[in-house]
């Protein structure tokens, strides 16, 4: 999970127990999104409009700019095939190759204003919204399927990731994660730990 004060990455079960944290690199000052495959790391960062990808023991590989109108990166996922960036500004999904080239985009539904995080299990991807408190589904080539609201204290929520089977969304607020299914039922959350006060990106990782 990125932190948005610090260069931090950290790592929790998925019961909450905090296992590890790792550094990012030092250019990568405001990490929002996060997203990874085959133990390949992919973040975004808000200032910078970079994209940097990283190993599994998170030395910087390489990075790569988003294209020139995709300038407020908030989330990132990916399904090993290609990698996606949500846009808090201008309300688009923006596709790239994993070498990060410009594919295309599309533009969110009218309702999800203010998207933050983004995840996919290779089906859909899911985006989840700050001023509604909701998460949008959309198909792979993002025509809008439906959306669920979140659960009430869940009022702040940044980041969102999916195994196929859960999804979870971080919130800024309260410093927690909430589980749901993907019907979008709340089952359960746990709070971070006390270093990790400004969440923004999550991901599911293998251990």
């Amino acid at each position: 999970m990125t932190n948005a004060t610090d260069t931090v990455v950290y790592m929790y079960e998925t019961d909450g127990t905090l296992y590890g944290s790792k550094n990012l690199d030092s250019d990568n000052t405001n990490a929002y999104g996060i997203t990874t495959k085959d133990a390949k790391f992919w973040t975004t960062d808000l200032n910078d409009d970079i994209v940097y990808e990283y190993s599994s023991d998170f030395s910087l590989a390489t990075s790569s700019a988003q294209t020139g109108p995709n300038q407020h990166g908030s989330g990132i996922t990916t399904n090993r095939d290609n990698i996606w960036v949500v846009d808090e500004a201008d309300d688009v999904v923006y596709k790239y190759d994993m070498v990060g080239t410009f594919i295309n985009s599309f533009a969110l539904t009218a309702a999800n204003t203010d998207p933050q995080g983004i995840g996919t299990d290779g089906t859909n991807l899911w985006i989840v919204d700050e001023a509604d408190d909701a998460v949008y589904k959309y198909d792979m080539t993002g025509t809008f399927d439906t959306s669920f609201a979140l659960t009430a204290a869940n009022t702040d929520p940044t980041g969102i990731t999916t195994d196929g089977t859960n999804i979870w969304v971080v919130d800024e607020a309260d410093d927690a994660v909430y589980k749901y299914d993907l019907s979008g039922t709340f089952d359960t959350s746990f709070a971070l730990t006390a270093a990790n006060a400004d969440p923004q990106g999550i991901t599911v990782a293998p251990r």
